[in-house]
């Protein structure tokens, strides 16, 4: 009887402890389950899994101990309520007060052990856990008949939507670009850069380009439904239940669909098949993909907030949080692990074909939305998300350091130039089925975003800047428009689908609540003023990255004149002082152009007399060529940069990279001071044959003695992203209470500079009860034609601190795991 009070009591503490505040999360960001394409089945299995299962896990041990006697499975079943009346009190505690995390976690695990003892010695106690057994099947009963539930649920199920469909036979075509404000595609005169942005600019010159669009929302489940249904709703879900007249339905009678959602469910399964959210996922991916994002929200529920700096974001993206890796604080933007963005685009191209009956072609990327990761020629420059210094992702806030808000902004940029590609991709596809005259083309961005520091990112604080975060871009090209009209009258993205309904010849019973584009009254929105004239912000960007070449991006600072000036071309000097390390130095010294990752961005750190100015600027040679200018930046008490590269100035095979701080003179010129780096590319062992010690090929004086067990560290994972070896672990000098500072790898003896660990590891850091060693965590990226070829492969991971070294550990063979992902490709 004991044993059965036990079970029920874990039962009990299981669903207030771990499954009501899971379900409540979700029930309040009912998006999640839209992004994740959560039906019927997948949540029934959460509820289950939830309330049944986990309980379950959690008396198994307690049950098998029976086997060796009831005295020791108590002891496991009470082992259980402690944990999970720790759990409970943790999570009550993180809400009270505002103590450390140390003081929570052990207030909560004391208050764990307190309660134990009293249940064993009170009879009370036992009894009020009784009366908590209702919530067994409360909490999922409560979640089950959420509205926001059972809303996500009737539309999975398929409800049927009628309508009679378009008069017309007109083709649409409409791509949603999310985040994208005119506001970046503009030159000194307010229209679009023909150079940076040629496509965009190509297709306003045929189109009805409408420069005073403005987006209801900084929020894309708000402003999508907006763009797709004609219709703003409080409180609503960005599903068709919510919004059931809206693009696909109406069309869904008279044409082909070829609809690809990312973040909304608004053509419900009844009129769009099942790739109406991305490409369809086996039930068995997208439940692991579900249950891991789950598994990081509830520790970010759980958790004192210092403790969550090391978890992937949750504030960024629609799910599948972990997806590509671990970023040092950046997230991705991907909602399933089977495709990046630029290939679900791809996979939208693929699917525009002609046929008889005419097609509805609508597509939502996620571009050039963070994270920021393209070059303008569709590479990457990271296979693992990106980290945005400055930007602070739980709030959304920049912070106040300009030149941080700065690069974002460049990075941002550049990804726009991509887009401005994908845009060309689209024509051309359209123009190779002869569908490019016929269609009405809709171009639109769900809403833009903001780069001022101290500001937010996408709500809007200061009304001065209204049009960065709400002014977006619209094009609507009508069948057969050869000549572009500008309009400088206000529009709404509400005026959209009416727009499209009443030239296919779609009639509804009720009124939209946005206006017909071409209307009567279209007319007078062609002899507003242009609102970005005298923008502020149009200023500032024409200010910091110019206009035309793209080029012009490079130059963040106050010496943008540089570039492109040759070595030769300065008086040059060492500094005494200044030295820098480079992250993942290995990368620049072994490119290979054809791979789709090109190590366009460095980050880095300073070290020396710095004399305390923060306010300096730094150049970049690349093969002897000033191709960047930039400026460093306070990261905790590290002095750090972060510069892009022009991808054209990066050779095949070793590039020269150099460092310089630039000294402004008088009669206007300059003095380079030469930054000294601390690593070679290159080492090798000082004995040979033996471990002993290893040195710079560069500086032979620099001997790193080889000692087991100095540098403690492990080799977690290894995986094949985009042609590269992922690399992910942590290292770190216990005895000195620090960070190791940089990794070499061995790859058949021959020793390359890999990086540094700059990710944080509470993990570890709790493990060894030691905070200096939180960010001893790394993340790396090594091509993988570094080991073709290689018969037998022999491949080690050194950590190195100071002038010791140790060989990191693993728990499998990193040799034959390289070999086995390479048999995979």
């Amino acid at each position: 009887m004991k044993s059965l009070h036990f079970k029920l009591h874990i039962f009990s503490l299981c669903a207030l402890a771990i499954a009501q505040p899971l379900l409540e999360v979700i029930s309040r960001n009912a998006e999640l389950l839209v992004a994740r394409q959560a039906g019927v089945v997948d949540l029934a299995i959460l509820v289950f899994a939830l309330s049944i299962l986990v309980p379950l896990l959690l008396v198994l041990p307690g049950q098998i101990a029976r086997v060796y006697g009831t005295l020791l499975s108590d002891r496991f079943f009470l082992g259980t309520i402690v944990f999970l009346v720790s759990l409970l009190a943790l999570l009550s505690l993180k809400e009270i007060t505002d103590g450390s995390s140390a003081y929570l976690v052990l207030m909560a695990l004391l208050l764990g052990v307190l309660f134990a003892s009293m249940y064993t010695r009170f009879e009370a106690l036992p009894m009020i856990c009784d009366f908590l057994a209702p919530a067994i099947l409360l909490v999922p009963i409560l979640f089950v008949f959420n509205s926001n539930i059972s809303r996500v649920v009737a539309n999975s199920d398929g409800t049927q939507f009628s309508f009679s469909g378009a008069r017309n036979n007109i083709p649409v075509v409409m791509v949603v670009f999310d985040e994208l404000p005119l506001l970046s595609l503009l030159d000194e005169t307010a229209n679009i850069d023909s150079v940076r942005y040629p496509n965009f600019a190509t297709l306003a010159s045929e189109s009805h380009w409408f420069r005073n669009a403005r987006s209801l929302s900084g929020s894309t489940t708000i402003a999508i439904p907006a763009i797709v249904s004609g219709e703003t709703k409080p409180d609503a879900l960005p599903i068709a239940v919510d919004y059931p007249r809206n693009l696909f339905t109406l069309l869904n009678a008279s044409h082909q669909l070829n609809v690809t959602e990312q973040v909304t469910s608004l053509c419900p399964q009844s009129v769009c098949d099942s790739t109406a959210i991305g490409t369809p996922q086996a039930l068995q991916q997208r439940l692991e993909g579900f249950f891991t994002d789950l598994a990081v929200v509830y520790l970010h529920v759980l958790l004192p907030e210092d403790l969550t700096a090391s978890l992937p974001t949750i504030s960024q993206s629609w799910g599948n949080f972990v997806n590509r890796g671990v970023s040092e604080t950046g997230p991705s933007t991907e909602t399933d692990n089977s495709e990046s963005r630029d290939e679900k685009y791809a996979s939208f191209l693929n699917g525009i074909v002609a046929s008889e009956k005419p097609s509805l072609n609508f597509h939502h990327t996620l571009l050039p939305h963070v994270a920021w990761e393209y070059l303008p020629s569709g590479k990457f420059y990271s296979i693992y998300g990106s980290d945005v210094p400055g930007l602070n992702f739980v709030n959304e806030i920049w912070g106040d350091d300009p030149a941080l808000v700065e690069q974002g902004y460049q990075r941002h940029l550049l990804q726009v130039g991509f887009v401005d590609k994908l845009l060309g991709d689209l024509i051309a596809k359209l123009k190779s089925e002869n569908l490019y005259d016929e269609s009405l083309i809709v171009i639109v961005s769900d809403h833009g975003v903001n780069f001022w520091p101290g500001e937010s990112r996408r709500d809007l604080f200061d009304p001065r800047f209204t049009l960065d975060t709400l002014g977006i871009t619209l094009l609507i090209k009508q069948p057969r428009q050869s000549v572009g009209i500008v309009h400088d009258g206000e529009v709404s993205s509400l005026d959209i689908l009416p727009t499209i309904a009443n030239s296919l010849g779609i009639q509804t019973d009720d009124q939209f609540q946005g206006r017909d584009l071409f209307g009567s009254d279209a007319q007078s929105t062609t002899s507003a003023d242009n609102p970005y004239l005298n923008y502020a912000s149009l200023q500032r960007k024409l200010k910091l990255f110019g206009s035309g070449e793209l080029s012009t991006l490079y130059g963040l600072g106050d010496f943008s004149q540089l570039l492109n000036l040759r070595k030769s071309d300065f008086d040059l000097e060492v500094s005494n002082s200044l030295t820098y390390t480079i992250d993942q130095q290995s990368n620049l010294s072994d490119v290979s152009l054809s791979d789709l990752m090109i190590p366009a961005r460095v980050t880095g750190e300073l070290m020396g007399a710095l004399i305390d100015e923060t306010d300096m600027d730094l150049a970049v040679m690349l093969n002897r060529k000033l191709i960047a200018v930039s400026k460093p930046y306070f990261s905790g008490s590290e002095f750090r940069f972060s510069i892009m590269l022009p991808e054209n100035e990066i050779e095949n095979g070793f590039n020269e990279f150099e460092l310089f701080r630039i000294h402004a003179e008088a009669n206007e010129t300059f003095r380079l001071e030469q930054v000294r780096n601390l690593r070679g590319d290159f080492y090798r062992y000082t004995t040979e044959g033996n471990l002993e010690s290893l040195s710079s090929v560069d500086n032979e004086s620099s001997e790193i003695a080889l000692i087991p067990g100095r540098v403690r560290g492990f080799v977690d994972s290894i995986s094949l992203k985009q042609g590269f070896l992922e690399i992910i672990g942590w290292a770190a000098n216990i005895q000195n209470d620090e960070p190791a500072e940089f990794l070499i790898i061995d790859i058949n003896g021959q020793l390359v500079y890999l990086g540094t660990p700059v990710l944080q590891r509470s993990d570890v850091a709790t493990a060894f009860d030691a905070p200096s060693i939180e960010e001893s965590g790394y993340l790396l990226d090594v091509r993988a034609t570094r080991f073709a070829d290689l018969e037998p492969l022999s491949v080690k991971v050194i950590g190195v601190s100071g002038n010791e070294a140790s060989l990191l550990e693993s728990n499998f063979d990193i040799s034959e795991r390289i070999e086995e992902l390479a048999r995979s490709q």
